[in-house]
Order: structure tokens, then sequence, then C-alpha cells
């Protein structure tokens, strides 16, 4: 019997909830659910309902979501499992590869939580359309988190966006906590790779609401609980009617960062008004709650999360006893601009009984409930290799540098007040403030960072090493923006683009109206590339909570990755067929070695395969890493020490580690496997002998700042990986230099003032973490990587990419169109003469 630790934030006093725990397990322990059980500390057992979130390659469980009713009086629980018998299959209703859980259109009958409300979307349009979705039917699962997509339709039957709502119940089905989103599908226009607010097909909308009322034969007597944040207290409003709205984030500071496609700031009021036919007052922040009782009997109520984060929203008593949830409300300023391929999310508790227990259930689930797994078990699970616990780490100087994420006047958090970073756009992101430094502080320079280095992923490193729940909020509300916003949600523009995710604003401008969409005028112009793609966070976002909408995420960016390449989708199909070229490219069009462009590929692809299972994606990984690399490649000829530009080779070799540990999780060991392995080995021969800290050689770098000194924690990784795989006087050289690197990294970054921007944090939640574990001696308690079982192979073929392969067509149809023009013409010419 193995036993682990659970231990949730303090819950309010004799309230019994319904607990929620997502828990990694090892490979190979837990095949079934019903081995577990749960005991409180005082003593109470449970039989937890569990849900497979993810499966390892043995169809063992890796992600379980537990529920169970939890005990008034604890805050700790025990989680016990007991082996499985023999001969014992698989029972658990998990994830299979042809089952991914992304989103359905059908509805379903069972369990349909509106059975007593009348919910409806509504959203009114610019041009004076109303669109109306009555979901009559809810699919709902007692225990699960499910998802479902409408179209948002006018009357002549044209879509002008899609809603997807998703519904998680926490408390049978008389509470749920459901997402309602409004996206647009249709492409953006972008002219020359410019993103701008004002686009031609975006939707433009006066209002969007969530309107709700109970089904009733009369309305005889109606009365409403309000209170405006989960810590005040509920008061009944005598009127039929009121409003509460809050139109700005509560400070009077008016950002730069708040745009609208008249270039102008919209002017905001600075916190919330409560109106009323006899009232009129005011505050600062609201997350309000309110509760609808008819005839004293049916009550039902709704909690409306991040309500001032994410503002403007509103929340309104209409005279017909409707409560109205306006996340885009009517406003005096300007229609709101939903972009092409952008959503809106909008996420409220939603509870049904009596009044006093509507109060209650919203009372007790409005307050964040944290339920942390003991670390040290994390570590044992290995869904993270290499982690270690927080406590366990004494690099104290490394992990005072992480610690100004969530700490001091440099926190994140902090950034947030400093330029803004609220409103439904914005909140979530993280202030690009390195490129705001010789920007006035006054007026600083808005650079948004879009999840660059995969920070959704460091942070949630960061809360599984420590528990400590700030970075998860942190993890929580970036996934929530990068989903929303960051990702292109479209299939009708280029399969380049369909999809994927917008890099951080480009250097040194100010983002403008470009928002978060990287290029605004006078730039270079782009779109979504392998650069910038990041999928490995959101997954595990999605194994923490079970937000499907993280899935699908992950799973479409996977699919993006492997469109890029199909040549017969692109401009030049009918000069050049084949493969586009464009995951693999790095820093030119004509450079397709190891890169940041495939590294991100591959660690891409690697992740949609641990969401599915399906091979689709682990064989385009390995046709990524055979066209890049090769056990005999000529490094030399790369000039991998030209750090301005080829310093992102050390992701790729990263994401080959990374690539190495699912093929043996699989037991994979074929000749990808040996031509992988082999690779990384000699790459990391040659960096022991040649590489060194970038800020040595200061002249080779054209701003050598405090960022490159936290980019030598990538050679940290580097070496690290490869001792894993090394003969053992290898290993005793990498991890000596591993130690070095690292050392040298936070020795070099405690010599900047500026080490706490957002870049340098940025790659540190993410790569440096794994030295504790490398360093403390266990890579010897582990089995050892199986050797090699191929040494020799193909030579590497030589890739051009499908548009230098079309210009080259070209040339040559125009050449030899040249010549048999000319052929003509001096035949033609000869005839003429010999009449």
């Amino acid at each position: 019997m193995k036993q682990f630790k659970l231990e949730t934030s303090p819950q309010p006093r004799d309230a019994v909830r319904s607990m929620w725990a997502n828990t990694p397990f090892p490979q190979g322990m837990l095949f079934s659910e019903k081995r577990l059980r749960i005991e409180s500390e005082c003593g109470h057992q449970f039989d937890p309902i569990g849900n497979a979130l993810s499966l390892w390659s043995d169809q063992s469980i890796q992600w379980l979501e537990l529920v169970w009713k939890g005990c008034p009086c604890c805050n700790t629980y025990w989680v016990s499992t007991f082996e499985r018998e023999e001969n014992e299959t698989a029972t658990t209703e998990a994830i299979r590869p042809e089952e991914n859980k992304l989103p359905t259109r059908a509805q379903h009958d069972q369990n349909n939580p509106l059975d007593h409300i009348d919910l409806s979307i509504v959203v009114k349009l610019s041009s004076g359309e109303t669109l109306e979705l009555k979901p009559d039917k809810i699919s709902i699962e007692q225990t699960q988190t499910t998802l479902n997509e409408f179209d948002m339709i006018d009357e002549q039957g044209a879509v002008h966006c899609h809603c997807l709502i998703q519904v998680k119940p926490l408390c049978d089905t008389e509470l749920q906590a459901w997402t309602v989103i409004l996206r647009n599908p249709r492409k953006a226009i972008h002219p020359g790779g410019i993103w701008e607010l004002g686009d031609p097909n975006s939707v433009r909308i006066r209002h969007a609401t969530v309107r709700l009322n109970l089904r009733t034969n009369s309305t005889r007597n109606v009365t409403s609980l309000v209170k405006t944040d989960v810590e005040s207290e509920w008061s009944s409003p005598q009127e039929k009617e009121w409003r509460l709205e809050q139109l700005g984030s509560g400070d009077a500071h008016l950002s730069g960062i708040h745009r609208s496609p008249s270039g102008l700031g919209k002017q905001h009021e600075t916190g919330y008004r409560f109106r009323s036919p006899d009232k009129d007052l005011g505050g600062r922040r609201a997350n309000p709650s309110a509760v609808i009782e008819v005839d004293g009997e049916r009550s039902f109520g709704i909690h409306c999360k991040y309500f001032w984060q994410k503002f403007p929203q509103s929340l309104s008593l209409k005279i017909d006893s409707s409560l109205h949830y306006e996340f885009l409300p009517s406003t005096h300023y300007e229609d709101h601009e939903l972009q092409g391929g952008e959503q809106i999310s909008c996420e409220f508790l939603l509870a049904q009984g009596t009044a006093t227990t509507v109060q209650s259930m919203l009372d007790n689930y409005s307050l964040p409930q944290t339920l942390n797994v003991d670390p040290e078990w994390v570590s044992k699970s290995r869904v993270i290799p290499w982690l270690t616990p927080r406590e366990a780490d004494d690099h104290q100087a490394y992990l005072a540098l992480v610690d100004q994420a969530v700490t001091g006047h440099h926190s994140f958090f902090e950034k947030r007040e400093q330029i803004g970073q609220y409103g439904w756009r914005h909140f979530g992101d993280v202030w690009g403030d390195h490129e705001a430094i010789h920007s006035s502080p006054d007026e600083p320079l808005v650079s948004h960072y879009n999840n660059q280095y995969d920070m959704v992923l460091g942070l949630g490193i960061n809360y599984l090493r420590s528990g400590d729940t700030r970075w998860f909020e942190l993890m929580r509300d970036l996934a929530r923006h990068v989903i929303d916003i960051d990702i292109y949600h479209t299939d009708d523009d280029l399969a380049c683009y369909n999809h994927g995710i917008f890099w951080h604003t480009v250097h040194y401008v100010d983002a403008g109206l470009s928002t978060h969409r990287t290029y605004p005028k006078g730039t270079c112009g782009g779109g979504p590339s392998s650069g910038h793609a990041y999928n490995r966070g959101l997954y595990l976002f999605y194994c923490l909570t079970g937000d499907l909408t993280a899935k699908e995420a992950v799973v479409k960016m996977g699919e993006w990755m492997i469109a890029s390449e199909d040549g017969s989708k692109t401009k030049y199909r009918y000069l050049a067929g084949g493969e586009t070229g464009l995951t693999t490219a790095s820093g030119t069009e004509d450079y397709h070695g190891p890169g940041r462009g495939p590294a991100n590929c591959v660690e891409v692809l690697v992740t949609a395969f641990e969401a599915t299972h399906e091979r689709r994606f682990l064989d385009q990984a390995e046709h990524i890493i055979r066209r890049v690399v090769h056990p005999q490649q000529n490094i030399e000829t790369l000039d991998l020490l030209d750090s301005e530009n080829k310093w992102f080779y050390l992701m790729f070799l990263q994401a080959l580690g990374r690539y190495l540990e699912v093929k043996i999780s699989l037991e994979e060991i074929d000749e990808m496997y040996s031509y992988a392995r082999i690779t990384l080995l000699r790459y990391a021969d040659w960096m022991a002998e040649h590489e060194y800290p970038f800020l040595d050689k200061p002249e080779k770098l054209e701003f050598p700042t405090e960022t490159w000194a936290a980019q030598d924690m990538r050679k940290v990784e580097v070496f690290q990986w490869a001792a894993r795989h090394g003969s053992e006087q290898q290993k005793q050289c990498f991890l000596e230099k591993a130690s070095f690197f690292f050392h040298e990294s936070v020795r070099q970054l405690n010599e900047f003032e500026t080490n706490s921007l957002c870049r340098p944090i940025a790659l540190l939640l993410s790569n440096g973490y794994s030295h504790d574990f490398f360093a403390s001696g266990q890579l010897d308690k582990m089995t050892p990587s199986p050797p090699p079982s191929v040494t020799t192979f193909a030579a590497q073929k030589t890739f051009r990419s499908q548009k230098t392969r079309a210009i080259r067509n070209a040339k040559i149809s125009i050449a030899c169109s040249g010549m048999l023009i000319s052929l003509l013409l001096v035949t033609l010419l000869t005839i003429l003469l010999l009449r």
C-alpha cells in the first residue's frame, strides 16, 4: 500500500464540501481508481470517485481527478493506493486515443442541470442584430467536466460566432462551475502581416449576456440577495430592479494598455457602481454573488468569478425577475471587438435549491479551494522529470531569484498593477517589462509576453514543487488568457496560422492596437509560427484542473504543427510540392538545423502525443528530428558559437532529451531512440569542449543583458539530459559542466539589478529547477537508460524549404521558356531567310 498527503485551504466552519483533487501516479502503479481510499486526519474514510485525465503508455493512470465528500473539521487527507491483483486490467473510464473529449455539438439528455432554470446566451451585434442561444439540454456528468459547442446564428441562419459551454459539477448537480466562451471563428485579414484592432472580420458586439430565470407559473413574490464580494455580507435590496457594474479595475490610473479601434484608451470609471431606483453606491473591486427566490420556494444563485479583473462586466436584476450577467456590457463607450480567431470567456458558479442552501453553497465554493498534493509524491510520480520538493532544495540563491515572480515589489502580481493589466483581453498575461527598461516610468512601453518560454509550465512546476498556491493562481490566470486570447482559433486562414499561438510583442515597440497579436503597424509583420509554440504548460494545466478547453488547445496545436508542413496548402504548391519547412526554419528561412522552431515543434508534437496517444504526433516529431540533426552531423559547420544567432540550438537539445524520455516510457528502444540518443551525446561532448557562459564574451552579443545569464540555464539542462544517457566518464563530465553553468548563471544574474525583469524570470521558472535532482545524486538511483539498439544510420538528406524549391523551379521554368522562345525565333528567322 502506498500513501500520500493532500492538504486543503481552511474550510468554512461546519461546511461539508465536495472535494476535488487532481493527483499524479507513477507509471504502472494504478490501473483502476477503485484501488484507492481517502482518510481524513480525524479518521473518517471515503471511497472517492475517480476520473482518469491522462494515461501512461502502459494504460496505467497518470493523472486522476478524485471527488469525495469532505470532512468539515479537516484540512488534511491521506490517499492510500492498493496493489492491483494479479491479472487485473484497467477498469477506469480513462481517455482512449479514439476519445479525446474535445468539444462536441451533441446535446445529451442525462443529468440536465437546467431542469428548473431557463438559461440563454444573448449577443447583440453593433449592426443591431440579436443572436440568442437557448441550450435547453447541457451534457453533464456527475463527476466530470463536459464541454459542448454551439453556433450563434442570426434569423437568416448565418453563423456569427461559436459558443462553448463547459460545466463542472461541484456538489452533485445542484452546484456547477460554468465557463461560457464566445469565439469568433473567422480569420483576421491582417494585411501585410499586421494584426490590429479594427479588422474587417472582427465581430463587433454591443453586449453579450448570460440570462437566467426560474421556470415558474407565477412571479407574485420575487426577492433577491446580493453581495459585492466573497468577503462582504449579504444584503436584501427591496427594489425589483438593480444593476452592479464594473467598468474599470478600480484604479484611478488610466493605462496605455487599454486601446480601442480608434486608437484611444477607453475612459472608464475607476471602480464599481451599484444602482437601483433608490440607491447609487460605489466601491473599488467587485466579485459579486446574487440569489433569486420566487414565491418563497425554489431559488437559484450565481457567483461571478474574476468580475473586476476581466472588466467591463455587469450583473443586474430586471423587472421581469431575470438575472443578467453581462460579460460584455452595454456602455456609453465604443462597442466591443472580438477579433478573428479570438474568444472571451466568463466563469461563474450556478447553484439551485432553497434560498438558504443556495447561499451556503455560494459562500462555501466562492472561496478559492486549493488542494495541494504532497510535493514528495509528485516527485516520485515522475510526471515532471527531475522534479524535487522545494523544501529539499538548498540552492537558495537560485530560489531567491525565482521567488521574485511571487514576492516583493517586482512580482508578477505587482507588475499587473503597474500597467493596469486587467480587463477581459489582458488579465492573466505578464508584462514584458524588459522591453520597457528605457521608457518613461509614468508612461511605460506596453509589451505583452504571451507565454514566451512556456511560462504556464514554469509556474505550474513551481506550484507542484512547493504547494504554494500563489504559483497556481498565476498559472491559472495565464493559462486562461493564453487559451482565449493568444491562440488563433480558426480553420479559415493559412494552414501555418490556424490554431497557432501569437508571439510576444515584437521587440522595442509598444503593442498599440495589435494588443496581444505581436505585430502593430510599422513593424516587420508576420504571424503564428513554431518559433513561439508552447503547449506543455497547457497540458499540465489540464491535468491539474480537468479544463477541457486546455486539452483542446494542446491537440489543436499539435495538428497545427503537422498542417504547417503540408505543401499542398501554400501558394507555392504549383511550383513545388512536398514539405514546407516552416516548422524547422530558425533565424533565417534556409537554416534547418537545431533551433527554436524545430525545438518547439517537437515539444508541441510530443505533448499532443502524451495527451492523445495518437501515433501521428510522435511520428511527425521523429520526422522533424531526422530532418534537423544526425548522429554523424558535422557540428562545426553549424557555427553554433555564434551566440547571437544560434543560441537556440540549446532548445532543440532540450526537446531531444524529453523525446528520449517518452521513448523509454514506451519501451521503444528502436532506431529512432538510438538516433536521438547518440545525437544528444555527440552534441553534449561538443558542448563540453567548446561552450562557455554567454557573458564571458560580451563582444559577440548585441545587448549583453541579464537575459544571457538566464539562457545559460539551458546548458545546465542539456548536460543533465545527456548525463542520463552517457557512459560513467561522460556522466561525470556532464554533471560537472551542469554544476558549473548553474552556479555561473546564478552568480552573473545576481550582478544585474535588472534580474527581476520578465524575460530572465520566465527562463528560470522552467530551467534550473531540475538541478537539485542531479546535484543530490538521484540520477544514480535510477535504472540506467537503455543502450542504443542501432549504431549506423543512413546519411542525412539535405533539406530545402518549399519556397526555396519553388523559386528554383520558377527560375528554371523561366530559363527554359526563354530558351524555347529563342529557339522558336531562330527557327522562324531561318525559315524567312531561306525563302
